[in-house]
């Protein structure tokens, strides 16, 4: 697995950039711990389960050996390394650049030792960070568009592994976190969006939303846009809901009947 971080412009840290460097999550890259705890009973036997079995964030590390001819070589690549996790340009992602897959970390800085030999210094840093999301997610977004929704009509998103390695070997994804932007065509100053498969929904509520102008409800930082600017208070019931792995029938209803179009933007999440 190649990797590299980038922050939230998409500048780049690329690794390849070292003599070597290896990868590998802490304390190994197939771990994860469940949202599930035990709780003993009193005066009898057992215990008692809770927590939701949702999964924890996961920690991590990587490892980057590289080798300097003098000191100066050597802080120039250290400081090159702390500079680019400058808290200004979170949030952060560490790139599976072979699988095309990303997961969002928070930086936790750097474990750092070197040892001499034959006049070179070489150096072991260890970047430290937690996956905030243990899920990789995929770098390109699949979007679904639909035109001219009329009121009451139902709509289908999928949800699934767009580029398996054969028919038999489909990864499993994991539920997704929608951007779902409404366009409308008229006056809509009421209307709802409901996933039917789970029954997760939002209505929003705008006495000015007419021809042309667009909601955004994004599903990933949960944030309510009327076109560019962030407006939470016409959102008067539900909140950003989830797609489920596999089809999601979703039902769009107007008050006034208005028509509308709708664009759905998700990334497919997994565990590995």
């Amino acid at each position: 697995m190649k990797v590299e971080f980038r922050d939230k412009d998409d500048n780049i840290l690329t690794l390849t950039d070292f003599v070597d460097f290896d990868y590998h999550e802490a304390p190994s890259s197939n771990d994860f711990k469940t949202n599930n705890r035990i709780l003993e009973r009193f005066a009898t036997d057992g215990g008692y389960e809770i927590g939701d079995g949702t999964i924890d964030p996961r920690s991590g590390n990587v490892g980057l050996t590289f080798s300097a001819t003098n000191d100066r070589i050597y802080r120039f690549y250290a400081n090159r390394i702390s500079s680019f996790f400058r808290p200004e340009q979170a949030p952060f992602y560490i790139v599976d650049t072979d699988n095309q897959l990303r997961q969002k970390i928070s930086y936790g800085g750097i474990n750092s030792g070197y040892s001499h030999g034959q006049e070179m210094r070489f150096v072991k840093h260890e970047i430290k960070y937690i996956a905030i999301d243990p899920f990789w997610e995929s770098i390109t977004p699949i979007t679904t568009t639909i035109n001219g929704i009329t009121n009451g009509q139902t709509f289908d998103v999928i949800v699934a592994d767009t580029n398996p390695v054969s028919p038999n070997y489909n990864i499993t994804v994991y539920e997704a976190y929608p951007i779902i932007a409404v366009t409308t065509l008229s006056n809509n100053v009421n209307f709802a969006v409901t996933n039917n498969t789970n029954n997760g929904s939002f209505n929003i509520v705008d006495s000015s939303f007419t021809t042309g102008q667009t909601v955004t409800v994004n599903g990933e930082d949960g944030t309510i846009k009327k076109g560019n600017v962030i407006n939470s208070r016409i959102l008067a019931g539900g909140r950003p809901f989830k797609l489920k792995s596999g089809t999601n029938t979703l039902l769009y209803q107007s008050a006034l009947g208005a028509l509308v179009n709708i664009v759905i933007t998700h990334r497919n999440r997994y565990l590995y």
